[in-house]
């Protein structure tokens, strides 16, 4: 009879069944079968979704945040949204995927996700900085201002109050940006220099080198060793009304209140009085 088996070839034939006796094949085959399998589950497993129970959130969160550190935002924007579907309420992936929309240049969109977790968390500022910055971006300058006036009048902070004042000035909106800056100074109440430095530079886009130089005068007092000020000292030290930095410069500033009366050396104040 003659034998019908088919002919065993480099090309259809499995690759331990070429150099193995039939019943070493017999002991084998099994063994590959299950080396199959294996090599399936760990090809799902290799893709965000995997299981009986659908997509996996660990799985986009993964995938989104390598795109994201490698700052392949389309990638990081796209895994970002399908982890959000499942996980709405993560703040953390949610400001990522406003970052990831901005630097696409997707500033709606930013905004929008940055404005859900403004909501959840208010007054954070890594998300009032990012939420003010892609509104500016967006252009939507109402909704801008509604919400760095609304900061820095709840909070009467002092960085507040400059943040509204930086985006006034970048914006043109002199008046604002004014109002912002005196704002800051007199909550700071003579602590610090950078108020009366960013009136400084405030006076002289405006023109007013008079009110420039007071300002300068009042950030030497506070701060009288510091770069920024030599950088702004040195643009108004030419001219015929030039400033001269000598002891009699620096001008305590009248946020800070009246000067403290020196008690005359050698007595001690009373008690009681």
């Amino acid at each position: 009879m003659p034998n019908h088996a088919p002919r065993l070839t480099p090309t259809n034939t499995p690759a331990y069944a070429l150099v193995a006796p039939r019943a070493t094949r017999r002991i084998f085959r099994p063994l590959a079968r299950a080396a199959g399998a294996m090599l399936a589950v760990a090809t799902l497993l290799a893709v965000p979704m995997v299981g009986c129970s659908g997509p996996n959130a660990a799985g986009f969160r993964a995938y989104g945040d390598s795109a994201f550190n490698a700052t392949q935002w389309a990638r990081a924007a796209e895994q970002y949204e399908q982890f959000l579907e499942l996980r709405p309420g993560d703040h953390a992936i949610r400001t990522n995927l406003g970052i990831a929309y901005m630097n696409l240049g997707e500033y709606i969109k930013a905004a929008h996700n940055l404005r859900l977790v403004y909501t959840a968390k208010p007054s954070e500022d890594k998300v009032v900085n990012l939420l003010a910055e892609s509104l500016a971006r967006g252009e939507k300058f109402d909704e801008l201002y509604r919400l760095l006036r609304s900061e820095a009048v709840d909070s009467q902070d002092t960085a507040d109050w400059m943040r509204l004042g930086r985006y006034a000035m970048r914006l043109g909106d002199k008046d604002i940006a004014q109002t912002a800056y005196l704002s800051a100074a007199k909550i700071d109440a003579g602590q610090n220099a950078e108020p009366h430095l960013a009136l400084f530079d405030y006076y002289r886009a405006m023109g007013n080198r008079q009110e420039a130089i007071l300002r300068l005068r009042y950030a030497a007092y506070i701060e009288p060793n510091t770069s920024e000020l030599t950088k702004r000292f040195n643009m108004v030290s030419s001219g015929s009304d030039r400033a001269i930095m000598g002891p009699t410069f620096p001008l305590r500033p009248p946020e800070a209140g009246p000067a403290p009366i020196p008690t005359p050396q050698g007595l001690v104040p009373s008690e009681g009085l």
